[in-house]
């Protein structure tokens, strides 16, 4: 085509002039996980980020090229944040690796920078169930640098990697190593 494209208005332009305006004014960035952002995928530890180093120990030691091609920013909460993308779907948000702490009363307690309120067990004790790692999958979504207090220590944002199957698991499998917590299995009713 011979016609000259910078004639034309076009629809990109625009909606680089919108986008420009959202992030001159805005406070916070937040990403989609799952399937709209091509399979995004977040590792979220919680709680001071406790269990960051035996996790990212354990994945270092099983996959150094892996694990220097993860992104990484630290939270606002004093927390970590994993991102990449797979290259299959993701599923939804899953809780990873979790810690039971029991309770003298029912009165909420500080944890972390968190309230928790406790729950009364089947024996009658008080206790919360903390999660110390977590996903954000399939219809979640993060807060994330340059957001104030989050800052990227590895990698961009702007190019993550995509991680294989056999890569998603090792990471997934690296975190659940680290629970502490399995509830106790539910009774159904037999069918008749």
């Amino acid at each position: 085509d011979h016609r000259d494209l910078h004639s034309f208005p076009t629809r990109r332009s625009s909606d680089l002039v919108h986008m420009e305006a959202w992030f001159e004014n805005a406070e916070a960035l937040c990403l989609l996980t799952g399937n709209s952002s091509g399979n995004l995928e977040l590792l979220d530890f919680d709680f001071g980020a406790e269990l960051f180093v035996p996790w990212s120990d354990a994945v270092e030691a099983q996959n150094p090229d892996l694990w220097n091609r993860l992104v990484i920013e630290t939270s606002q909460s004093g927390g970590m944040h994993v991102v990449y993308r797979c290259a299959d779907p993701v599923s939804g948000n899953m809780k990873l690796a979790q810690r039971r702490i029991e309770c003298e009363s029912p009165d909420e307690i500080a944890i972390g920078g968190k309230t928790c309120k406790p729950r009364k067990d089947a024996d009658g004790k008080w206790h919360v169930i903390i999660t110390l790692i977590e996903t954000r999958g399939e219809g979640g979504l993060f807060l994330c640098s340059p957001t104030p207090g989050y800052k990227i220590v590895q990698g961009d944002l702007a190019s993550l990697p995509i991680l294989t199957a056999e890569e998603r698991t090792l990471l997934l499998e690296a975190a659940w190593s680290l629970n502490e917590y399995v509830p106790a299995p539910v009774s159904a009713p037999v069918p008749s």
